[in-house]
């Protein structure tokens, strides 16, 4: 349900409403996305990709690269590593209404 709003945040750079409120207390989705995350920096460090300025990471830092497009490659090897390593790890979605017992 929160899929399409935690997407258009996500895609913009802003991280921290997902891993803190998502995938941090779910676990095996945390460790997806920190896989998925090593990919993509992997390719970026293989062709040296740099930014000049520091700030948000994700389409915004798109245009301080000095290589834009191995980093847009690089964050898209990000997301679906990411999505990937989830995906072949797999997760127990929690139930929306638990039982009382």
């Amino acid at each position: 349900q929160l899929g399409p709003k935690v997407n258009r945040i996500v895609f913009m750079g802003i991280g921290e409403p997902l891993i803190y409120g998502v995938t941090f207390p779910l676990g095996k989705p945390f460790i997806g996305a920190c896989i998925g995350g090593a990919c993509g920096g992997a390719v970026q460090a293989a062709f040296m990709v740099g930014a000049s300025t520091m700030g948000i990471s994700g389409l915004p830092l798109t245009p301080v690269t000095n290589n834009m497009p191995v980093y847009l490659v690089g964050l898209f090897v990000a997301y679906a590593g990411g999505f990937i390593a989830t995906w072949l790890l797999g997760f127990d979605d929690p139930d929306d209404n638990p039982e009382e017992e």
